[in-house]
């Protein structure tokens, strides 16, 4: 199972509450569509994405949402990587089949389905450039895919492209503050983590919501905001709070201070947990290098350097097979 980064922990905090991504939905879709979706009645499905095709560069959001006496669900992906992903239309045309899926599943009467509408938050350095429709991808002539279109699985997504939004505009946009926050402190990710000069990037990207801080009233939000900012940063935590209580309104202070607690915190929780790890792993290669070389004497560098690098599920195997193998390739032999 992939280990959350802090991206997927900002957008999980944030983003996961339909009023926090209701300014996305309401910049992208169509006016009209937009006005005619209940979001003070939207509900977060289950993710879609339980195992690994969703790494570290998404987060993932369904929400369900009340339409006109019907229902539609908004597929929305935010996509955490640098530059954009040429195979994204793909990889939605996939996930709103999953949701179809489940649907269909939950509903095996159904006559008709729900509309899935996906929407791609992206906060790369660059404009994204890859196609939004799926056709485009498919390698085919342009004649051809005119003649196919309609005949061929084709998806198009709404893209909320933030590198190419101004700061004063996600300002502006309808919603709770900490959305907006959210947003700008996205759209300035990339640059926050790899700034040349850390300080002076993070003290210039907090003077600049200075303004949006003092409106928020959400305290447990804005310690999301801080919280993230501290911890893409390229500075020691305490560095970072300092320069965040220097350039943010007194009344922000005790804020900033709760965020780094957090971070610290975190960090000693997680150090423990891999030390406890890590200590378990070097137990279970110590006996298992005991037993081969009892049996298989003299053992050879290149199996110590094997069991050095194995994974506690590669260990047990290889532990569970030492006793009964007759030679070396059995212990490690990788299962048919």
């Amino acid at each position: 199972m992939t280990k959350p980064t802090p991206h997927d922990r900002f957008a999980q905090a944030v983003f996961s509450n339909p009023q926090h991504a209701e300014p996305v939905f309401r910049a992208v879709l169509p006016e009209a569509l937009a006005r005619e979706l209940d979001f003070t009645r939207a509900e977060l499905l289950p993710s879609l994405f339980l195992d690994d095709d969703l790494d570290e560069r998404r987060a993932d959001f369904l929400f369900r949402v009340p339409l006109a006496g019907q229902e539609v669900y908004l597929l929305t992906l935010l996509e955490h990587q640098s530059s954009n992903d040429p195979t994204m239309a793909a990889r939605l045309l996939v996930y709103a089949g999953r949701a179809l899926d489940r649907y269909l599943r939950d509903h095996p009467r159904a006559k008709r389905l729900p509309a899935v509408i996906p929407i791609v938050l992206y906060h790369g350095a660059r404009a994204w450039s890859a196609p939004t429709e799926l056709l485009e991808l498919y390698a085919l002539s342009d004649a051809n895919a005119t003649a196919l279109r309609g005949y061929v699985p084709n998806l198009r997504f709404f893209l909320d492209d933030l590198s190419q939004t101004a700061d004063d505009e996600l300002r502006r946009r309808p919603g709770p503050v900490i959305a907006r926050l959210a947003l700008v402190v996205l759209r300035h990710a990339q640059a926050l983590r790899t700034a040349r000069d850390p300080s002076a990037t993070l003290d210039s990207l907090a003077r600049s919501l200075s303004g949006l801080l003092q409106q928020a009233r959400d305290r447990a939000g804005l310690v999301v905001i801080l919280r993230y900012m501290l911890e893409i940063v390229e500075l020691e935590p305490e560095e970072g709070q300092e320069i965040l209580v220097r350039a943010l309104p007194a009344r922000i202070e005790e804020d900033v201070v709760t965020a780094g607690e957090i971070l610290h915190a975190r960090g000693r929780a997680e150090g423990k947990l891999e030390g406890k790890l890590e200590g378990k792993l070097e137990g279970m290669r110590e006996l298992l290098l005991r037993l081969l070389r009892a049996k298989f004497p003299p053992l050879p560098a290149q199996a110590e350097q094997r069991v050095g690098a194995a994974s506690e599920t590669q260990l047990q195997a290889w532990s569970d097979r030492v006793l009964g193998a007759t030679s070396l390739d059995e212990v490690f032999a990788e299962p048919a």
